[in-house]
């Protein structure tokens, strides 16, 4: 799974965004998000809040703990028969860990 730095820096990159410009959504500077983007440093638990709305993300999606890019504001949405969209990927991703337990 993706780690931290890669994520900031394709979530910037499929923005078009340039790290200089990044950093001025954010009141930092450039080097600050080179940093993060390169490992040197990490951003506080704020910071990656901010990133995670920022770029639309879930916090667990931008520290590489889901593979699940999707919305934060779509995982609440039912989907169908009252079922939330949160429900479903976390069934399925159940599953997988079973999956492998099993074997």
């Amino acid at each position: 799974m993706a780690k931290f730095k890669e994520i900031l820096a394709e979530l910037r990159k499929d923005r078009g965004l340039s790290q200089k410009e990044l950093a001025n959504a954010f009141h930092v500077s450039g080097s600050t998000i080179s940093s993060y983007e390169t490992g040197v440093h990490s951003p506080d638990i704020d910071q990656i809040i901010q990133f995670a709305d920022f770029f639309d993300v879930t916090t667990d999606y931008l520290l590489g703990r889901s593979n699940c890019d999707l919305s934060p504001t779509v995982l609440t949405k039912t989907f169908i028969d009252d079922t939330l969209v949160q429900d479903i990927t976390s069934e399925k991703q159940s599953r997988k860990k079973m999956q492998k337990v099993v074997k």
